[in-house]
């Protein structure tokens, strides 16, 4: 997501379920880099994030599945 809520150009799309979705940022992250800092964007800052977010998830519903 982007700071106006929008999925990025670069993201997968939800279609039908995307009230069903974990969503996290992905756009303009401020982030170490080479010693200093820099604006970064992509899934891969995102991914941790939603991870953690679906393991609390799973271990308040054990028994959900993907589907």
């Amino acid at each position: 997501m982007d700071s106006n809520n929008q999925i990025a150009s670069f993201s997968n799309r939800a279609g039908l379920l995307s009230d069903r979705y974990l969503v996290a940022p992905g756009t303009s992250f401020i982030l170490p880099w080479n010693g200093g800092l820099a604006l970064l964007s992509g899934t891969s800052f995102s991914a941790p994030l939603v991870s953690g977010a679906a393991a609390l998830l799973f271990q308040r519903w054990p028994t959900l599945t993907a589907r």
